[in-house]
C-alpha cells in the first residue's frame, strides 16, 4: 500500500477534528467548572448576608431591650421621685400644722395671762 500525501492530509485532519473535539470538551468542562464555582460563591455570598442579617437584626433587638429597660428605669425612678415629693410634702404640711397648733396653744395662753391680769387688776381694785 502507496501512503500518498492526501492521506497523510486525512489522517492529520481526523487527528486536528478529535484534538478540537477534546480541547470543546476541555473547555466546557471548565465553564461547567466555573458556573459550579459560581453558584458556590453566590450561595456562600447569600448565605454570609443572610447571617449578617439576622445578626443586626439581633443587636437591633437587644438595642430594643436596652432601651424599654433603659425606659422602665427612668420611670422608676420619677415614680420614686414623685413618692418622695409627695412624702416631703405630706412633712411640711405636718410642720406647717404643728406650728400653727403652737401658735394657738400660744395665743390662748396670752389670752389668759391677759386676762388672769385683769383679773388681778380687778381684785387689787376692789380691795383698795
Amino acid at each position: 500500500m502507496v501512503v500518498t500525501v492526501s492521506m497523510v492530509i486525512m489522517v492529520i485532519m481526523v487527528i486536528m477534528v478529535i484534538r478540537d473535539i477534546l480541547v470543546i470538551r476541555v473547555i466546557v468542562v471548565i465553564m461547567v467548572i466555573m458556573v459550579i464555582r459560581d453558584i458556590l460563591v453566590i450561595r456562600v455570598i447569600v448565605v454570609i448576608m443572610v447571617i449578617r442579617d439576622i445578626l443586626v437584626i439581633r443587636v437591633i433587638v437587644v438595642i430594643m431591650v436596652i432601651m424599654v429597660i433603659r425606659d422602665i428605669l427612668v420611670i422608676r425612678v420619677i415614680v420614686v421621685i414623685m413618692v418622695i415629693m409627695v412624702i416631703r410634702d405630706i412633712l411640711v404640711i405636718r410642720v406647717i400644722v404643728v406650728i400653727m397648733v403652737i401658735m394657738v396653744i400660744r395665743d390662748i395662753l396670752v389670752i389668759r395671762v391677759i386676762v388672769a391680769i385683769r383679773v388681778i387688776t380687778v381684785i387689787n381694785v376692789n380691795a383698795s
